[in-house]
């Protein structure tokens, strides 16, 4: 069994964009033992991802992905996890994740126009 991996950076107009410090990783498992894929990125969030369905979306969630609560790592830095049983069907199942700087409107910097 193996599962694909990437990750995604935002891009947003802030003072500082997200930067993922560590991708999850491809993996090759046995079926039915437990795998943990891991992000850490200097961000306000992680997310991640199964074949592009949110890991927080019920469809992902009823195939016993979970993904864990965020560890803050310092003031800046998080880790999220994702752990997953792995089963025949998920073979080749992409997972990646998405971190971003979720900012409040008002710290949101203007681009000028030309």
């Amino acid at each position: 069994m193996k599962f694909l991996l990437y990750s995604i950076h935002f891009l947003a107009v802030l003072a500082q964009d997200p930067v993922i410090l560590s991708h999850p990783e491809s993996i090759n498992v046995t079926t039915n033992s437990e795998v943990e894929f891991s992000c850490v990125a200097i961000a306000t969030e992680i997310i991640f991802f199964v074949n592009e369905t949110s890991a927080s979306d019920l469809i992902v969630v009823e195939k016993r992905f979970v993904q864990l609560s965020i560890d803050e790592v310092n003031d800046t830095t998080l880790r999220r996890s994702l752990t997953a049983t792995a089963l025949t069907q998920y073979d080749n199942t992409e997972v990646y994740c998405l971190a971003l700087i979720v900012v409040s409107p008002t710290e949101i910097k203007s681009i000028p126009s030309d």
